[in-house]
């Protein structure tokens, strides 16, 4: 099973969090989720279209979905 990494970003760190995520998908592996201020509601969506690397992206809160995203999706 592959591992999972939540990236939170917001405003100005886009391209940093975005440059981060595709090195280490590109050496790791990992399964990519963003989220935060940047990606709330369907603008989360349409952020990541152009980059294959993110997985997943939450578009609401963070806390209780990632939660659940975890008891669904990984143990």
């Amino acid at each position: 099973m592959p591992w999972d990494i939540g990236i939170s970003t917001m405003f100005q760190q886009n391209m940093g969090a975005l440059s981060i995520a595709r090195r280490l998908k590109n050496q790791f592996n990992l399964h990519i989720i963003f989220g935060g201020a940047n990606y709330q509601g369907i603008m989360g969506k349409k952020l990541i279209e152009p980059y294959s690397y993110i997985d997943v992206v939450c578009t609401v809160e963070g806390e209780e979905a990632f939660l659940f995203y975890v008891e669904q999706y990984m143990l």
